[in-house]
């Protein structure tokens, strides 16, 4: 219920499909896609959760994000979604998904990604370090460089306004 809760507030970027959630584990964000009349689909490298996720009907396949986007054609998505995943890349790895995500998106496409909040002191000096796979914390300054160095794109955090124009939001 509570992954629900939270998830739920990321559907209101989404208005049409198809969506693609990287790292979409058992399939909580794409219900909630799915019951707002929504395509989507998702990708996940951990065999249990895409079995979990196809359980309840979801099209997930078992390959690792960054691979499957590479395999998308071009300016096939609609939006794109990833929670809590972008902070178990390196920074290079985090780039390379940002040009992936430029590449698939159609023009008016959008990418949200929700990381750790690095300000949360609860967060910064316990929460974020019991998870092994976590890397490194990306803040919103990191992720508009990120952004910015694949290409034209709209980039805004939760606390800002889009401090770019171009083809991708």
């Amino acid at each position: 219920d509570n992954a629900r809760n939270v998830l739920g507030y990321y559907t209101r970027f989404f208005r049409r499909g198809p969506v693609l959630e990287l790292a979409s584990g058992p399939g909580v964000f794409l219900d909630l896609l799915r019951e707002n009349g929504i395509e989507s689909r998702g990708v996940d490298i951990e065999e249990g959760m895409v079995a979990q996720a196809r359980r309840t009907g979801h099209a997930v396949v078992r390959d690792g994000a960054l691979n499957h986007l590479r395999d998308l054609p071009a300016r096939s998505l609609e939006g794109l979604f990833a929670a809590h995943f972008l902070e178990h890349l390196q920074a290079h790895d985090v780039q390379a998904v940002y040009a992936e995500a430029a590449r698939v998106l159609t023009r008016g496409g959008i990418f949200v990604a929700a990381v750790p909040n690095a300000a949360c002191l609860s967060v910064l000096p316990l929460d974020f370090w019991l998870d092994p796979p976590n890397v490194r914390f990306y803040d919103p300054v990191s992720h508009q460089f990120l952004v910015r160095t694949t290409g034209p794109a709209n980039v805004a955090t939760c606390a800002q306004r889009p401090t770019q124009r171009g083809p991708h939001e």
